[in-house]
């Protein structure tokens, strides 16, 4: 279905003659705008004003419909910009195969993508438009509100936003397609890979972290209550975006290699800054040589790495919100908050309007080390200690340091034999190594190694370099490779002092906080109500139940049960959606479940129904469990210092 044969965008009245600047309109644009803002936080926090640029004029297309000139080239065609998004979009349904519940479109140019995506069945469409003056002026012509209300439509200028959108709407792996307006491949090239590269992102770490989320999120959850008067009494990271411009920043993690790299790092120190993982940190101490950056995500007890460090009020620390308590509290000279791009507090982030301190963390805190590095403006970027794999004595790490959940292994043992039967179901896996060789891996730290490989592009699109000095491990594609040395001594020494900046920059973020209040009054009003109507069904349910499981078939029992499944369903689903960021992570699968169980529709075999109700009463003591420690939660939030009236 095209958008010719669904609805028209109101200009098409317009005539050739007729100047198309007359047909915007202000209040349409103020609604769109107010749309957008009553569904993502991130519109309150732009520095664009949503106002109409006179500079910027659209044309009139030969079949009528406005199209978008910007810069000597046309976003939309001259001819029929209606026709062009149709063929598009039947190319989006060949490549793919089928309609896909998620598409990513760059460009939003007149809307006609975007609206000819929603209109052959894509479920959700997030788009990107890097030009304000293009989004504010299709706004003020095309009447979007629905679908932004609706959450089938989000958009957003940044693709880092993007990227970070998807992850949280993806519970699991993601039916996703992406495709680029035509008038906008050219123009935006270097943008569009970069979209591209995200997207790919998103789908590895969803792979990596899916199964980590299941077991972790409740703590991480537990964690970012605990943590959410000290995360929002310092600034986010947000504040060092782009604040060190063509500074050269050394990312030092823990591997095998760091045993000859430290004293090379220690020989060219003031020519580099560093940002350095906690289980390096010791190593680095004993050289003299103090981080400039510590960073930590773990959930665990991890106060290890720090107990007796000298040197703790010279070094900043960039922490998660949902890591270990106790590591907020040692007298680091300050602390940068962020999120690692778990589902587990993104409502936290969205409440403190610290959006822009959500990165990808990638799995590990080395990955987390190398995207703060990125979004800070580092040039190059340097990676020590990155071994990815087993040293030929098999060590995990340098020496000196513990195992910290990745054991050593006896290089005799049959698990160094590449041609190993039971090696890959081990986990253990034969990769390229840095120096051309072949070198023992677990799939953990391929994972991460394919997660650096997709990241890079990003990097060199920007201009910058990435180098990997690690020296040893694993080979990193698309990583420039040579000596520490060699690419030490390349390097001038720093005119800019790294920790005056970040001191400088090391200033309390102001929060909300009755805005925050009044969330938590009305998500405590939320999940009181779901209680009730969880409550209230369960009794039937259980008859319903039994009497499947002692008549073999359906009675009147199970049909009562059925008519208050759905019945409870549609009230349900709407506090579902307003709760997912809370709820989610205390009873994920919980939630996950909701959206398939709920199909009673000429059900007649007793034994189907009985598996469906008793899945379905599982489901909703799980909730009802999950929404009694979020009330908990919720009081401890509210009676917080940070939120105190």
């Amino acid at each position: 279905m095209s958008i010719a044969a669904n609805e028209k965008i109101a200009t098409h009245a317009t005539n050739d003659a007729a100047p198309l600047a007359t047909m915007r309109s202000a209040e349409l644009l103020t609604a769109n705008f107010a749309a957008l803002n009553k569904v993502d936080a991130r519109f309150h926090l732009l520095d664009q004003d949503p106002t109409l640029d006179d500079t910027f004029e659209p044309e009139t297309a030969r079949s009528g419909t406005p199209t978008f000139p910007r810069d000597g080239r046309y976003l939309t065609s001259r001819y029929d910009p209606e026709r062009e998004a149709a063929d598009e979009m039947r190319r989006v349904l060949e490549r793919h195969g089928e309609t896909p519940d998620l598409l990513v479109v760059f460009g939003i140019a007149g809307g006609y993508l975007v609206r000819e995506a929603l209109a052959t069945g894509c479920k959700t469409v997030h788009c990107v438009e890097p030009d304000p003056a293009v989004l504010w002026t299709t706004l003020s012509m095309v009447d979007l509100t629905e679908p932004i209300v609706a959450k089938k439509l989000r958009i957003v200028f940044d693709p880092e936003d993007l990227y970070l959108d998807l992850k949280y709407r993806s519970r699991m792996r993601p039916d996703l397609e992406f495709t680029a307006a035509p008038g906008y491949r050219k123009p935006y090239a270097a943008l569009i890979e970069k979209v591209h590269q995200r997207i790919a992102t998103l789908i590895r770490n969803t792979d990596i972290l899916a199964q980590t989320s299941l077991i972790k999120n409740k703590d991480w959850f537990s964690y970012s209550v605990e943590n959410f008067d000290v995360f929002a009494a310092h600034p986010g990271v947000e504040v060092l975006r782009q604040e060190f411009i063509g500074v050269p920043w050394v990312v030092v993690a823990a591997g095998p290699s760091l045993d000859k790299n430290v004293r090379e790092l220690a020989r060219y120190r003031d020519r580099v800054a560093i940002i350095s993982v906690g289980t390096a940190l010791r190593k680095l101490v004993q050289h003299d040589i103090v981080p400039d950056i510590v960073v930590a995500l773990e959930s665990n007890d991890i106060r290890s790495q720090f107990d007796g460090i000298d040197g703790l009020d010279r070094t900043f620390a960039a922490l998660d919100l949902q890591c270990h308590p106790a590591l907020w509290h040692y007298p680091f000279k300050g602390i940068f908050g962020f999120s690692g791009a778990a589902s587990s507090n993104l409502w936290f982030i969205r409440a403190l309007q610290r959006v822009r301190s959500l990165i990808p963390a990638g799995g590990s805190v080395a990955t987390a080390s190398f995207s703060l590095t990125s979004i800070i403006g580092a040039d190059p970027i340097i990676l020590v200690g990155q071994d990815l794999a087993y040293s030929r004595d098999g060590a995990m790490h340098a020496a000196g340091i513990g195992s910290m959940g990745a054991e050593d292994i006896d290089p005799n043992s049959e698990d160094w034999d590449p041609q190993s039967a039971e090696l890959r179901q081990k986990g253990f896996h034969w990769i390229e190594g840095y120096n051309g060789d072949q070198v023992l891996t677990q799939t953990n730290l391929r994972n991460y190694q394919i997660w650096y490989e997709q990241s890079v592009p990003v990097i060199k699109a920007l201009g910058r370099r990435a180098v990997n000095c690690t020296e040893g491990g694993a080979r990193i594609r698309g990583f420039e490779q040579m000596p520490l040395a060699e690419c030490l001594a390349e390097l001038p020494t720093l005119e800019i002092d790294v920790r005056g900046r970040l001191e400088k920059l090391h200033a309390p973020t102001p929060i909300d906080a009755a805005k925050i209040r009044d969330s938590l009054k009305q998500h405590r009003h939320e999940t009181l109500r779901l209680r009730r109507l969880l409550s209230d069904a369960m009794p039937l349910l259980e008859k319903g139940l039994e009497e499947c499981a002692s008549l073999r078939k359906p009675g009147p029992a199970s049909h009562r049960a059925i008519v208050k499944a759905e019945k409870t369903d549609k009230k349900v689903q709407p506090l579902l959606e307003s709760l997912d960021e809370l709820l989610s992570p205390i009873c994920n699968m919980g939630l996950f479940l909701t959206e398939q169980i709920f199909d009673y529709d000429g059900l007649s075999d007793g034994e189907q129904l009985r598996l469906n109700l008793q899945q379905t009463i599982h489901v909703y003591k799980t909730l009802l469990d999950g929404s009694s420690e979020l009330l908990q939660a919720m009081d401890r939030m509210a009676q917080s210092r940070s939120l105190a009236e």
